[in-house]
């Protein structure tokens, strides 16, 4: 089963003009996200960040850049969510996110209650 891409399809119904702007601009103030970006972490050049601004998806986890290469690793169970690294960098990827499961749990819920406080704050003109 593929996800669905609200963005793509958000994106395109706003391009059409399908949508009243009065929706639009109602949809993109209340919802509007906020995107902290916060790097958790490096092993062998591999380095980990977790991002809020993420779409569709709310499934806690890390991205890894290695070179060329992004991964994203769902924090639990550490597995491949998407993208790819080189064998043996990807096994160091998932071994090290498994080894610091409780870590970057706590880190994701934190950016997203940071992320979430920002965003209402703003919306409230308190920011």
């Amino acid at each position: 089963m593929t996800e669905y891409d609200f963005k793509n399809d958000w994106l395109y119904l706003k391009m059409k003009q399908e949508i009243p702007q009065a929706i639009v601009d109602f949809m993109e103030d209340t919802f509007f996200i906020i995107e902290i970006r916060q790097k958790v972490g490096e092993v062998r050049g591999i380095k980990f960040e977790v991002r809020t601004k993420e779409g569709n998806h709310v499934r806690p986890h890390v991205h890894a850049e290695y070179d060329n290469y992004t991964i994203s690793i769902g924090i639990d169970p550490a597995e491949v969510l998407a993208g790819e690294l080189p064998a043996k960098h990807l096994k160091l990827a998932i071994q090290w996110v498994k080894d610091h499961k409780e870590e970057l749990l706590g880190k994701w819920k934190e950016i997203t209650i940071t992320a979430t406080s920002i965003t209402t704050k703003s919306m409230i003109g308190l920011i």
